[in-house]
């Protein structure tokens, strides 16, 4: 141990000369301080876990001082969120797809182009009569309204699709595989359901219910009641398309987890069916079709929205390896000695 001693002169001299103005500093008196470095003990091994546990994860925060820092209060762990991928068993859109699609669009465009003819369907029934006096709106323009706010309804369903292609999926997952995929499922489905609905629509040639006040003036100044529309009541395009794009929006969201998996996506799925029930019954409200009309192209929308998706894509991929037989040994006992066989 070091310690400074005092000389002769300045043993003899008082207390407040000891030290000059430009005299340096000197070092404390005492023991110098000991340094060393801390490490941390070693982690003692894990106990095996049992059968179907998983070891929780550790957060390992070293402090200056070569110990563990304690867990602060209201500390969480941010668990890592399902990736959103395409599965290679899943058909992808091939040549066959868009030949498809092209005939789809092929048959909207040549639906429009049939003639129609007011003798095909005329007659009504007693179950469309009874729900159309009863959702019917009095007056041209609440109905005009009604009219206008199943058109608001149907674009509100398309865009959930456009939000989860390109907002969900391409931009907040990063899957532009996946949306690509996904957009063009969403076109091939509509495309299909458009087709089919403009054929039958122009082959039923079915006159729509406010067609009984197309008569004297209103003939004249109504739009609705000239041209081809006036004759195309089945089945309803507004709810085919919301029930198709419905179908196809719960179709993806259970085929792929976009909110993360779980009740997140079933939100959307639920949603997308109340905006297809609404459309259909605003377009009853609206007297633009009878019940009948919005309840068939409620089932034929749903079915363009599972089949193409499902049928079409999701049910397909090349077949899975299968699993190699176990290998299995003999010793089989002969006159001469033994021989070995077996299976590989």
């Amino acid at each position: 141990m070091w310690l400074g001693l005092p000389t002769a002169a300045q043993a003899q001299a008082p207390d407040d000369d000891l030290r000059l103005d430009d005299e340096p500093e000197l070092e404390p008196r005492g023991p110098r301080p000991i340094t060393r470095t801390l490490r941390r003990p070693p982690r003692p091994a894990p106990l095996p876990l049992p059968l179907g546990e998983v070891e929780p994860p550790t957060i390992d925060i070293i402090t200056e001082a070569g110990e563990e820092a304690p867990p602060k209060i209201g500390a969480s762990i941010v668990l890592e969120k399902e990736k959103v991928v395409w599965d290679p068993r899943w058909r992808k859109f091939q040549l066959a797809d868009w030949i498809f699609t092209g005939v789809s669009l092929a048959s909207t465009v040549g639906g429009l182009l049939i003639p129609s003819n007011a003798e095909r369907w005329r007659t009504r029934n007693d179950f469309d009569v009874a729900v159309r006096n009863a959702l019917r709106l009095d007056g041209f323009d609440a109905r005009f309204v009604a009219r206008d706010a199943s058109d608001i309804t149907l674009m509100l369903s398309l865009n959930q699709l456009l939000v989860d292609t390109l907002v969900v999926t391409w931009w907040g997952h990063d899957a532009d595989t996946v949306a690509w995929e996904m957009a063009l499922m969403n076109t091939e489905t509509i495309a299909f359901n458009a087709g089919l609905n403009m054929l039958v629509s122009g082959l039923a040639s079915r006159e729509r219910p406010y067609a009984a006040e197309c008569v004297g003036e209103a003939q004249e100044e109504r739009r609705d009641c000239r041209g081809a529309k006036l004759l195309q009541s089945f089945y309803s395009g507004h709810t085919s398309t919301t029930f198709a794009v419905a179908s196809a929006t719960c179709m993806h969201h259970a085929m792929l987890p976009l909110y993360g998996g779980g009740v997140a996506d079933v939100v959307p799925c639920l949603t997308s069916i109340a905006l297809a029930g609404a459309t259909g019954t605003l377009r009853i409200v609206a007297d633009q079709h009878w019940a009948s009309d919005v309840l068939v192209g409620a089932a034929m929308g749903t079915f363009s929205g599972i089949a193409v998706p499902y049928f079409l894509h999701y049910a397909w991929g090349p077949p899975e390896a299968p699993e190699p037989d176990a290998i299995s040994l003999r010793v089989v006992p002969l006159p001469t000695g033994a021989t070995l066989m077996g299976v590989f």
